[in-house]
């Protein structure tokens, strides 16, 4: 590989720049400091947080030729992580058979409340169960996971609901009284966690909601695991994904709110030891309506808390949430003044799009924004040319390019692409906001409880 050939890299840490050797000679780079996210002090420590953003293509001075779709230009940024190992935790608890208000399974059909055979409106499943709230929950699953890379990445599914006859203490007869269960151990073979969600949507939701346990199972999973492949604990971080739509009523029935809430908050101490971040994300009115569990998991473990007014919204949301820590890439070509266009950032870091050319040498700027207000630079040159012959793609970027040009040259694609950025925007302020009032209620919810965060 010639020198001009090699992927542009900067690496960055909290304490200082943290140069490519290979790089120092030639880098064009600044670093520009926003500010810092909120995150608790008792947050997982994993060391200085180094950052990195890379372009793997095209070379600083390629020659770029005709396109109808501009320049593909693509890399990744984010949080430096060799190795990452994953607990996805689905609420399967009974109210999660309730419509989600949208058509899920994009069947044109959008399920609605059907009562049950009883007539209780109150245990209401949907009247299309592809549409329900766990079908919500594993629509977000499966988009987490297209999201990742097998070839660093681990993940495993875990289930929790607790039999609520059952108390503290009370040993389960069955296995469906286990109020958690691994449905698939830690993998890379992302196929396996496809069949294992395909079984799940073949079971019929039922028990409360056991958060603690849901919690505890995760977090010995992930830490079993890497316990008995040192090599690979060494260097991994190790994240829950937690999805639910109520409070915690169990182990000690709803009655016992503050005790049950107790519960959740011993597990994240132990996550805290483990050094595992949690993301957590409450799904609907009741989720929302006590939010302190869910609050406080992401909080104390530096993780992040996706409060989800709508089911349906889910799938969108748990895409945003980078497990590099990257809030956004935005590509910009300085000559042209015009920003790139069809621009997709994945939840592992990876990042492409399509910038727009002007005749001779193009300078383009790449700005990556990370979760602690952090900013880096990068600077490349692009000279457009007529027939110029193109350098190739990378593998590892090929299908993020051939997503690209797949949207970038069917308009209806296309279209449909700008409506869901507009849609993302809409649901990122909504969130915020909404994150903003369930802290609230967490902070009165507390109180009422006389609960404190480091129990």
């Amino acid at each position: 590989m010639t020198p001009s050939m090699r992927p542009l890299v900067i690496v960055f840490a909290l304490g200082g720049l943290l140069s490519c050797p290979s790089h120092a000679a030639q880098d064009r780079r600044s670093v520009e400091d926003g500010q810092d996210s909120h995150t608790a002090n008792s947050a997982v420590e994993t060391g200085p947080a180094a950052y990195f953003l890379e372009i793997d293509y095209p070379p600083d001075g390629a020659l770029i030729s005709d396109t109808n779709c501009g320049a593909f230009i693509a890399g990744r940024a984010g949080a430096v992580i060799s190795r990452l190992d994953i607990a996805i935790v689905l609420d399967t608890s009974r109210s999660t058979i309730h419509p989600s208000g949208s058509d899920i399974d994009g069947d044109g059909i959008v399920g609605v409340r059907a009562p049950e055979t009883d007539g209780s409106i109150f245990d209401s499943r949907s009247s299309d169960p592809d549409d329900s709230i766990f079908a919500a929950e594993v629509a977000a699953a499966r988009r987490l996971v297209e999201q990742l890379d097998p070839k660093t990445t681990r993940v495993s599914l875990v289930t929790f609901a607790g039999d609520p006859r059952l108390r503290a203490g009370d040993p389960p007869s069955t296995a469906r009284e286990t109020p958690a269960r691994t449905i698939q151990p830690l993998t890379s073979e992302f196929s396996q966690i496809e069949t294992a969600l395909e079984r799940l949507l073949l079971e019929i939701p039922r028990g409360a909601t056991h958060m603690a346990a849901g919690l505890d199972h995760a977090i010995r999973l992930l830490a079993d695991r890497a316990t008995s492949d040192p090599g690979r604990n060494a260097a991994t971080e190790r994240m829950i994904f937690f999805f639910t739509d109520g409070q915690p009523t169990l182990p000690y029935g709803p009655e016992r709110e503050g005790d049950n809430i107790r519960e959740v908050l011993q597990a994240v101490q132990r996550a805290i030891r483990d050094g595992v971040r949690i993301h957590s994300f409450a799904i609907g009115a009741d989720a929302l309506e006590g939010p302190l569990a869910v609050v406080e998991m992401a909080s104390l473990t530096g993780g992040q808390f996706v409060p989800v007014q709508r089911a349906g919204d889910l799938a969108t949301a748990v895409a945003d949430v980078s497990v590099v820590r990257l809030i956004e890439v935005n590509v910009r070509n300085r000559t042209t003044a015009k920003d790139a266009s069809l621009l997709r950032t994945r939840s592992d870091g990876v990042w492409g799009g399509f910038v727009p050319l002007a005749a001779g040498v193009n300078e383009i700027e790449i700005v990556a924004r990370t979760s602690d207000g952090k900013r880096t630079r990068r600077l490349l040159n692009l000279n457009y040319e007529r027939g110029a012959e193109q350098s190739e793609i990378p593998v590892e970027i090929t299908a993020i390019h051939e997503s690209l040009l797949a949207d970038c040259l069917d308009s209806v694609k296309r279209v449909r692409f700008e409506l869901e950025q507009r849609i993302l925007r809409k649901l990122r302020l909504e969130i915020q906001r909404e994150r903003l009032r369930a802290r609230q209620r967490a902070a009165s919810q507390r109180k009422r409880l006389r609960i404190s965060v480091e129990e």
